[in-house]
């Protein structure tokens, strides 16, 4: 077996620095046990990936036939994921998720022969089939040989597959995708006749305009759409959330799956776990492997897309990887959800790094260089400026905060996070003076403020942390847990009406707040715990 060409240096560098990324998340996670068993999923991805972009079209078998290895692997990795999902997943969990599906669901939950293994979310594995979709058509119809009725059936069962999974996200994704690579199919049947460049110009922005109308139409007055928008905004809300907690990490992220509790503790403000992940695959990559992984995998992304047509796979890789992005502006399905489809990840990239070293690059050989020293000068400009200095600090105080407390902070053992601070039970000292730090080259650094005013907060130093959270709202007045915090701060100090006024401006339920009546409570802080009281009964939901 010959295998294909090396991989071409731009796309090998990025593949390392993505594989060096998720090591170093894995090391500075404080969940050790989840964070490793991430970076072997990540590992086994990286190679999957490899293994694409070096894989054989066909190989030798059976004395001088061949046998075409790349589409074999590309018809049956949907139907062996499909086939493991059935098995594994419990079916009576999903009921009530898309109730006109529940009648399916329900012949599949009592079919099921209740096959031991690791179950993946139904979720995970809708972005993934959604993912091998556009592959797996390629492949069936690769030859004009192919069986057509066979071809038709497995691309059904795929479908089928797709459908069932109630993955809302990767429907709009898929979808999308798919009216594109339909468009395509129309204009390049004719557009061959057309010889006006502005005539070709008016088609595309015809069909798009009219792509926009229908979707819009869609979301807006449809049943289906009024649910997937409902959907989308605790999502986008969940995001937006969950960008404040990269704006603590911006360099380093929290480390592979340590979202769950850092969100809940320095965000929400609540002593249990509250969501399991960002809901974006962009923001997660960023917070579980910091900004070296986030820049790694973009870096995959510009490879593939600027690699100049060398595959026949090409044109299929492009609709799985715009499957990719789409579904990860509206949800994760690759490190959220128990991250069961974390190995899948990369296919799309490795099936457009084919042939890449033998591509043709469209651009002057002299622009990669003077773009790399450009972009060196302006990061070494950046990194000697005190707000960025500040920025570090701020990011190694709130790691080793994170390291501390989570790491010893486990519910009920522990009724809070703020007990470890106030019995002296974890040694924040290494935080705090990163944080000092972090002020003395910025005082307005958000992070550093915030966080100093949540240890503060939890001595009972309630003036030195009200000086804290009102510098803190000054730089980042969206952050959730500034408002909460400065609305607390005045209900302390009988100032009911102006808690609610911070508490009305952010978008929560009411279980932070119960969360702080219940921490006064705890420390027998019988006068502040009545005061917090009177005002969050003037606050409804």
């Amino acid at each position: 077996m010959n295998f294909r060409q090396p991989l071409p240096l731009a796309f090998a560098l990025s593949v390392a620095l993505f594989l060096l990324s998720a090591f170093l998340g894995a090391l500075i996670s404080y969940n050790t046990v989840l964070a490793w068993n991430r970076f072997a999923a990540l590992a086994l991805g990286v190679a999957v990936c490899v293994f694409f972009v070096a894989m054989p079209e066909k190989i030798r078998a059976f004395g001088k036939s061949e046998f075409p290895v790349m589409r074999v692997t590309l018809v049956l990795l949907p139907v062996a994921l499909i086939s493991y999902f059935a098995l594994a997943s419990d079916w009576n969990a999903r009921l009530g998720k898309v109730v006109w599906l529940d009648p399916v669901l329900h012949w599949f939950a009592a079919w099921q022969p209740r096959v031991p293994g690791l179950a993946l979310d139904a979720n995970s594995f809708g972005g993934a089939l959604a993912l091998l979709i556009p592959l797996q058509v390629a492949a069936l119809w690769y030859e004009r040989t192919a069986e057509r009725a066979i071809s038709a059936s497995l691309l059904f069962v795929s479908l089928l597959g797709l459908i069932v999974s109630a993955a809302r996200g990767a429907w709009i994704a898929f979808g999308l995708v798919a009216w594109i690579a339909a468009m395509g199919f129309v204009l390049a049947r004719v557009m061959p006749g057309l010889r006006s460049g502005r005539t070709r110009v008016a088609i595309w922005v015809a069909l798009v305009a009219y792509l926009a109308l229908t979707v819009g139409i869609a979301l807006t007055l449809t049943p289906l759409g009024a649910m997937l928008m409902s959907e989308g905004g605790g999502h986008w809300l969940i995001a937006g959330n969950s960008l404040d907690l990269a704006s603590d990490y911006p360099f380093s992220g929290i480390g592979l799956g340590a979202f769950t509790m850092a969100y809940s503790s320095y965000v929400l403000l609540v002593h249990v776990p509250h969501t399991i992940h960002a809901h974006n695959l962009f923001l997660d990559i960023w917070l579980e492997q910091g900004l070296l992984g986030l820049v790694a995998f973009l870096g995959l992304i510009i490879v593939g897309g600027l690699n100049a047509p060398g595959s026949r796979w090409r044109t299929a890789a492009l609709a799985s990887l715009g499957v990719l992005l789409l579904h990860g502006l509206l949800d994760d399905a690759f490190y959220g959800y128990g991250a069961g489809a974390l190995s899948l990840l990369l296919i799309p990239l490795g099936v457009l790094a084919r042939d890449a070293v033998t591509a043709q690059t469209r651009f002057p050989r002299w622009l990669a260089p003077v773009l790399a020293g450009a972009c060196a000068l302006i990061a070494m400009f950046v990194a000697f400026a005190p707000a960025t200095r500040a920025m570090i600090e701020a990011n190694l105080g709130a790691l080793a905060q994170t390291r501390a407390e989570l790491a010893v902070y486990e519910w009920p053992r522990y009724s809070f996070q703020d007990q470890l601070r106030r019995n002296g039970i974890v040694n924040l000292n290494p935080a705090i003076a990163h944080y000092q730090n972090a002020l003395a080259l910025d005082p307005t650094n958000a992070t550093a403020q915030r966080r100093l005013g949540q240890i503060a907060l939890s001595l009972g130093q309630y003036d030195a942390a009200r000086r804290h959270f009102e510098i803190a709202y000054t730089r980042a007045p969206h952050h959730i847990a500034t408002r909460l915090l400065l609305g607390e701060l005045d209900a302390l100090d009988s100032k009911p009406e102006h808690a609610v006024a911070w508490w009305r401006a952010i978008d929560m339920n009411a279980e932070p707040l119960q969360t702080r009546l219940w921490w006064y409570e705890f420390i027998g802080d019988q006068a502040r715990l009545q005061k917090m009281i009177l005002a969050t009964q003037r606050i409804k939901y």
